[in-house]
């Protein structure tokens, strides 16, 4: 019988579910690995990453992380792994410790907050205790120091380097943290105790973290922390509450009766938060294996007073459709992505209906890979028009696609799964960027020939030609 051949004249996408000989011929199946499809629709090797920083001998992988574009213009990124956690500038051009002694197996959760009377937003962040840290992200260097006085590098004031200007004020250089009383509007601080003159000049001085206790209540081990119109949104894996705070002063969650707009609340839902998630004006709540809430503001009049309440309604989902973490929830545009127990990674939207809410499943075409996976400290993330979602307990990247046409249609895709030892993804100075899971490294991903310095393997498997002829062996 004569050979038969059909030339591939493009790749549609990486599928899994269907047996491999009902797939479509131009779709790469199971097997493939480290190669992308690009915007030709063309099959191509994937680039490979290179170190950002220091390397590390030590096994302790980046656990969280956050980008802060602070509103003075600055990017400061942080990563935390062990007690550690580290900041990267530009201008600092390597990781450096901000704090340390944190805890050794949280996650930290971060989010910012607008402080009217600093004039600058606030890094704030929680770590599975009772304490809400917060941070200014005042940097600078030494120009010089006396027995009482520090004089920063620069013409700008240390307030215009968001130096923190009321309250009990510290910087940190080195290990040692020096108290502040005022100058904060020149170049140098004055009432500075201990005595700050032994620093050396061109020494990192950052602000100090403040830790705020028993924030938002006294054994309420904080998970998870979110911001919506400037109200602190905090949950706990131990607790079926979830605490509101004052729009203007994130360490209050009281109200009056009846509530007024603004002021704190606390909200007690069916069962254990797992996730908190912004969405257009509302908060979204994953819990339990199954549940998701959205959140209600309505404003009434109690006599002569404008109040508000606040409420959640549950939506109507079924077994096994709740978020499995904090991490494994995106918002993106109008929808919120989110990684299920069941699991499977599903799109929640269109809540117009909160009845009969969308709840569409992208990943049924690797549903294969998807129910092998294991998601444990996965990380979903969303750069240029792809979903990236972290294995990292199985060295594996999966990317969901999308592609607009001129016409306006939208077409989903899958990559093959990429082979990479990443739990963590950020944008760091405009490029993709993952945090190693196994050391305190971070690497540039999709960048150069190599795998810092290894070569990897890079396979590509397309699906069985049948040419209607089920009967005869087809072999690629």
């Amino acid at each position: 019988m004569p050979e038969q051949h059909l030339l591939v004249q493009k790749c549609v996408g990486y599928i899994t579910k269907p047996d491999i000989t009902n797939a479509p011929f131009e779709a790469l199946v199971n097997g493939s690995q480290n190669v992308l499809i690009n915007d030709a629709e063309k099959v191509a090797i994937r680039s490979g990453y290179t170190l950002l920083g220091a390397a590390s001998t030590a096994t302790t992988p980046i656990r969280s992380d956050y980008v802060w574009q602070t509103s003075s213009g600055t990017e400061i990124a942080l990563r935390h792994y062990d007690d550690e956690l580290e900041i990267y500038t530009s201008t600092l051009a390597a990781w450096v410790r901000l704090k340390n002694s944190l805890s050794t197996t949280a996650l930290l959760q971060f989010t910012t907050w607008w402080s009217a009377a600093e004039g600058i937003d606030l890094l704030l962040w929680v770590d599975g205790t009772d304490d809400m840290y917060e941070w200014s992200g005042g940097i600078t260097t030494l120009a010089s120091a006396t027995a009482n006085t520090i004089t920063k590098s620069g013409t700008n004031t240390w307030k215009q380097d968001r130096f923190l200007i009321a309250g009990t004020r510290k910087v940190v250089i080195g290990t040692t943290e020096y108290t502040y009383t005022g100058g904060e509007t020149t170049t140098t601080l004055t009432g500075v105790t201990p005595d700050p003159s032994g620093e050396a000049v061109g020494a990192n001085i950052f602000q100090a973290v403040r830790t705020n206790t028993n924030t938002p209540a006294a054994d309420f081990l904080s998970s998870s922390i979110r911001v919506l119109n400037n109200q602190i949104w905090v949950r706990s894996s131990k607790s079926r509450v979830v605490y509101v705070s004052k729009n203007s002063d994130f360490l209050a969650y009281t109200f009056s009766t009846p509530r007024v707009s603004g002021e704190g609340a606390t909200l007690t839902l069916d069962n254990i938060p797992n996730a908190l998630v912004r969405q257009d004006k509302d908060m979204w709540i994953s819990a339990g294996r199954d549940d998701w809430y959205k959140s209600n503001f309505e404003q009434i009049t109690v006599s002569t007073t404008l109040a508000e309440i606040l409420t959640v309604k549950k939506l109507k989902t079924a077994p096994e459709m709740g978020a499995q973490s904090q991490d494994l929830v995106l918002e993106i545009g109008d929808f919120v992505a989110f990684v299920s127990y069941e699991p499977a990674l599903r799109l929640l939207g269109n809540l117009a209906d909160i009845e009969k809410p969308i709840l569409k499943a992208l990943s049924n075409p690797i549903k294969p890979d998807f129910d092998a996976a294991d998601f444990t400290n996965g990380q979903l993330f969303w750069n240029k028009n792809r979903l990236y979602i972290s294995a990292p307990n199985d060295d594996k990247v999966f990317i969901l696609e999308t592609k607009e046409s001129a016409d306006g249609a939208i077409r989903r895709f899958w990559q093959p799964p990429q082979l990479l030892p990443i739990r963590r993804f950020a944008i760091i100075g405009g490029d993709l960027h993952g945090h190693s899971n196994a050391a305190p490294e971070t690497y540039k991903l999709f960048n150069g020939t190599n795998d810092n310095d290894n070569s990897f393997a890079a396979y590509a498997y397309y699906a069985y030609r049948s040419y209607d002829k089920r009967d005869i062996l087809k072999t690629a």
